[in-house]
């Protein structure tokens, strides 16, 4: 082979062990970022899907429930979101710092920050970990025996009593982001943990069925369970809320219309997050009416709201 030969043939690009450690470094970093963009997508877009696919539960030792249909849901979401991603990650970067530059601009426009996006992570991670419990409801036609004297009872509008609700509706929980976040819902968990915590069960009067209007319930605090129904459904309504009575087998109890059932996500990590000592490794209920409304139990049976319900055989149910 001559000298012109030589130079044509190409020499071989030697390529160091320390090169190789940055490129397959680099396509690590590549992975994990696709990986961490698609699970903080997945969440939003779960929040949004899951309730649109049908139930399918795996029951473990008469006791645990294995929400199939959210694991399904959640891998399904998370695969296509990994695929887009991978397909423009070459403009991902720009989108990150679009979205970015979005969530600052709405943290100082005080409409959605940081915290908001972790608490929304918090309440679906609490959700999926801890998920309240529906029990099933009758329909709302339920005759509700004695409901003349309850509703005469329940008076919203009295001036002492309105002044009492919205004092004790002030009382606890009013760190300023909870307000915002929460609404009015915060003050009805304030009137619940006052009421409750200092509620003294005292019998009706030998064999009378006594129903105490809430302005005599309010000076002392006590009296059977038909009392503090209609204490506590009438301080609920007297700061805005709804709220009925329900009756069950030798009981009735107070219930307070919370959200939609698509938002109680986020309301049952706040119930997490209030009552978290009271609420530890216990279950939240609820029912759920015919507008897919969701309705707490706010019985003194348990110290924080959704309770597990004393009988959950309904009889009547009282609007007001």
């Amino acid at each position: 082979m001559d000298e012109t030969d030589k130079k044509d043939v190409p020499t071989p690009r030697k390529i160091s062990f320390e090169k190789i450690k940055k490129i397959i470094r680099y396509d690590w970093m590549i992975v994990v970022l696709n990986v961490l963009i698609s699970l903080i997508i997945t969440v939003p877009a779960f929040i949004l899907f899951y309730k649109y696919v049908p139930e399918i539960k795996l029951v473990i030792a008469d006791k645990h429930v294995l929400r199939l249909d959210y694991i399904f849901t959640a891998l399904v979401i998370f695969t296509l979101i990994y695929l887009v991603v991978r397909l423009i990650k070459k403009i991902m970067l720009g989108v990150i710092l679009m979205v970015f530059i979005y969530l600052f601009t709405n943290m100082i426009l005080h409409k959605y920050s940081f915290r908001e996006i972790a608490q929304d992570y918090k309440s679906l991670i609490i959700f999926l970990i801890e998920e309240p419990v529906e029990v099933p409801f009758l329909p709302e036609s339920a005759h509700f025996r004695n409901s003349a004297k309850f509703k005469a009872a329940v008076v919203p509008a009295n001036p002492s009593v309105r002044n009492f609700s919205v004092v004790i509706s002030l009382k606890h929980f009013n760190d300023p982001y909870l307000n915002r976040r929460y609404g009015q819902v915060i003050r009805y968990f304030s009137i619940f943990k006052e009421i409750k915590n200092r509620w003294n069960y005292v019998y009706d009067p030998g064999k009378v069925e006594y129903y105490a209007p809430a302005s005599e319930s309010i000076v002392h605090l006590s009296g059977d369970c038909d009392d503090y129904a209609i204490l506590m459904a009438t301080c609920i309504m007297s700061v805005g809320g709804e709220s009925r009575i329900v009756r069950t087998i030798g009981h009735v109890y107070p219930e307070v219309k919370i959200c939609h059932k698509q938002d109680f996500i986020k309301y049952n990590l706040l119930i997490r997050q209030l009552f978290e000592k009271e609420s530890k490794n216990k279950d939240i209920f609820y029912h759920e009416d015919e507008e897919g409304y969701v309705w707490l139990n706010f019985d003194y049976t348990d110290r924080y709201p959704g309770g597990k319900f004393m009988n959950p055989k309904i009889i009547g149910i009282l609007h007001f």
